[in-house]
């Protein structure tokens, strides 16, 4: 059997045995398989059928392989952090929000060492197979010192509301001939309830028209109110 620098034979010591050739030229094809070590550790660039063993060895507590894939990925991403803060409020709440729910913890629940799961579950529902799936990462990421009381469902939906305004505005200019203003005042004392009105009413202006102009004054009275109206018509 004839060597070439090509072959991988090339490195095995002279006084190498037919077998341990044989078996060098049999494995050579395995050295032409890609293995993409690179992304193999990474769960969001890992091949999708290989998860479930990068889950195993990042010890992703609990795993269900009716997962979608990007619920798998978040599992395993977050499982490093999980494992620095076991048994903390923020492990059971990273290893819940992995999958796609939004936790609230409550420890005011009047017995100690106890705690009660509100699961925020948004406009998807709840059903039971939720419930079981909540309770059951919950009591796999909690301390051994607390126990969870409950499991509740919060539902949530949002909407958007939006505000217009628009503003208007425009200017009215008349152009009028000279008139002479003769001014006329109406008074009134008033106590309690005063009121004050007054209407102008100019029908039509021709030049040199003596128009009465009007004055009021009011103070506060009782059961007094003037009125005042003045028409005029040239």
């Amino acid at each position: 059997m004839s060597t070439t620098a090509a072959d991988p034979t090339a490195l095995l010591p002279p006084n190498s045995t037919p077998q341990e050739r044989a078996i060098s030229f049999a494995t050579e094809r395995a050295a032409t398989i890609p293995v993409p070590n690179r992304t193999l550790w990474n769960p969001w660039t890992c091949p999708a059928d290989t998860l479930p063993w990068l889950a195993w060895s990042l010890d992703v507590k609990d795993w269900d392989s009716a997962w979608t894939e990007r619920q798998k990925r978040a599992a395993i991403a977050a499982s490093v952090e999980v494992h620095r803060r076991a048994g903390t409020v923020g492990a059971l709440r990273r290893a819940l929000s992995a999958i796609g729910y939004e936790v609230a913890i409550n420890e005011a629940t009047g017995q100690p060492y106890t705690f009660d799961l509100e699961v925020e579950v948004g406009d998807r529902g709840m059903d039971a197979e939720t419930f079981d799936e909540a309770e059951r990462i919950a009591l796999a990421n909690k301390n051994a010192r607390s126990h969870l009381r409950a499991v509740r469902a919060i539902l949530r939906s949002n909407g958007r509301l939006t505000l217009a305004a628009a503003a208007n505005s425009g200017v009215n200019t008349a152009v009028l001939p000279a008139w002479r203003r003769t001014p006329a005042l109406a008074e009134a004392l008033l106590i309690v309830a005063a009121a004050a009105h007054d209407i102008d009413t100019v029908t039509m202006l021709a030049p040199e028209t003596n128009v009465t102009a009007l004055e009021w004054e009011a103070v506060i009275a009782l059961g007094i109110a003037p009125h005042v109206t003045a028409h005029l018509t040239a």
